[in-house]
């Protein structure tokens, strides 16, 4: 038995701070009518408006605030922004890129007429000199800051000198602001629109990756395709374990193979569960909590689990002795499930995507759903072997590896972290000191940052 150790990885809390200030309302606010905006029907009165589309919230957003809706108003490529709807109190938020950095002005007790006017035509920024605000008392009057302090408002930009000493001259300036402002309307909309297309293509970028790491000896020579697979003679030898587990995990697992006679096993690499030939299992932490509910909740009288498989995102399938099973994973699995109910399961792996499935049938049938199935896999069972009925398992990987066997003993693999590679290789390469055979790869089982189970003979 060999035990390949993972690198231990340094967890840092979080610095983010959870608490929230809470600040009175004022005397002058607490009596004011506010206006409850009702977020479907902000929705469909911004329908009617031109270059005028909603923004998908971000999780905390949209957790933190449900009621608030957010929409990208593009006049033209440089006057964008985005607009965010406070529905419960009917605040009215604009946002714009402003000087390199996203600045909101407010709006309060909105009605849906003036969420309109504000949709069809956001209001631009103004900056005015901090020293305007220098000795203004509270309660002081527009009129008054104009009079007094007109002299100190600045140029944005500093495209002109501006020194303005007449009354007349303040809304001639505030003009030109305005004008010199609109060179840096980006908007915050824009922005997060570009975000979303980089995040987009990098989504893409992702995919190819693990496909392409995962298929590997899809593009390879024949020659080298022979050394991703390994036949069995048909006669059983003893069975041996290698595996690269978190520290956590090694008590239980070590403990199991030494005790318990192993029927199955399942990881997903933060979880690994066993399934003894007489029915008892044993696991680590971070399985699936579903499933470790219904282990713990089953009375001990019930049929005991026969059959058990897990993945990353919280998906199981686990079956019992009277050929019932209980499962949580994607609504194709359920169909397929559903559909061959009259079928017995031979095996289910979740793949790297939500929806990524392979099931194998007692009879050798099998059946897969999922843009993430590793391109070598289906070049494996749907090309090279003309989609026979008669592999007996599949595993899955969450980074595109796979395992395959088949009825005559002979197994595929692909996609794998050089780490397990090598230790296959020497596995390979070995022979029994007593009889001179060759090892044979049973099974194989893979789990996140590269971690696995293997069982040879």
């Amino acid at each position: 038995m060999r035990f390949f150790p993972m690198k231990p990885k340094l967890l840092l809390p979080s610095t983010k701070s959870q608490s929230k200030q809470i600040t009175p309302l004022s005397s002058k606010c607490r009596n004011a009518i506010v206006h409850v905006l009702s977020p479907s029907t902000v929705r469909e009165r911004a329908k009617s408006i031109p270059n005028c589309r909603e923004i998908p919230l971000l999780d905390s957003e949209s957790s933190d605030q449900s009621s608030l809706v957010s929409f990208l108003v593009e006049i033209d490529t440089v006057n964008a922004a985005r607009v965010n709807i406070y529905c419960t109190s009917g605040t009215i938020g604009t946002c714009r890129v402003l000087n390199g950095k996203v600045r909101e002005i407010f709006k309060k007790q909105c009605s849906l007429d003036t969420m309109e006017r504000i949709l069809r035509s956001p209001p631009l920024l103004t900056i005015i000199d901090e020293t305007v605000v220098v000795g203004m008392e509270e309660g002081e009057e527009d009129d008054d800051f104009e009079n007094d302090n007109a002299s100190n408002i600045a140029n944005v930009g500093s495209s002109f000198p501006l020194v303005v000493d007449e009354k007349e001259d303040v809304q001639r300036t505030i003009t030109e602001i305005k004008k010199q402002m609109e060179i840096a309307d980006v908007g915050l909309a824009i922005l997060m629109s570009e975000s979303e297309k980089l995040e987009s293509l990098a989504h893409g970028m992702e995919e190819e990756r693990c496909m392409a790491a995962t298929t590997h000896d899809c593009d390879e020579e024949e020659e080298e395709d022979a050394s991703s697979s390994s036949c069995s003679s048909g006669e059983k030898g003893e069975k041996e374990y290698a595996y690269g587990l978190p520290e956590e995990s090694l008590e239980v697992v070590e403990h199991f193979l030494q005790e318990e006679t192993l029927g199955c096993m399942s990881t997903n690499g933060k979880g690994t569960i066993f399934l003894s030939q007489n029915g008892h299992a044993a696991y680590t932490s971070h399985i699936p909590k579903a499933l470790r509910n219904i282990l713990q909740q089953r009375q001990t009288s019930l049929p005991t689990p026969i059959y058990v498989s897990i993945g990353t995102k919280a998906r199981f399938y686990v079956e019992f002795e009277d050929g019932k099973a209980e499962w949580y994973g994607p609504e194709k699995l359920s169909d397929c499930l559903e559909a061959n109910a009259d079928l017995d399961i031979s095996s289910v792996a979740f793949g790297k995507l939500w929806d990524t499935f392979f099931v194998v049938f007692s009879d050798g049938s099998w059946e897969y759903h999922g843009k993430g199935l590793p391109r070598g896999l289906v070049r494996l069972v749907v090309e090279d072997r003309r989609r026979l009925s008669d592999l007996t398992k599949v595993t899955l990987g969450p980074r595109g590896e796979w395992f395959v066997v088949a009825k005559n003993g002979r197994s595929w693999w692909g996609g794998l972290s050089d780490d397990l590679d090598n230790v296959i290789s020497d596995v390979l390469d070995e022979a029994d000191d007593e009889d001179g055979k060759e090892r044979v790869v049973d099974f194989i089982d893979f789990g996140e940052k590269d971690s696995y189970f293997l069982i040879y003979e």
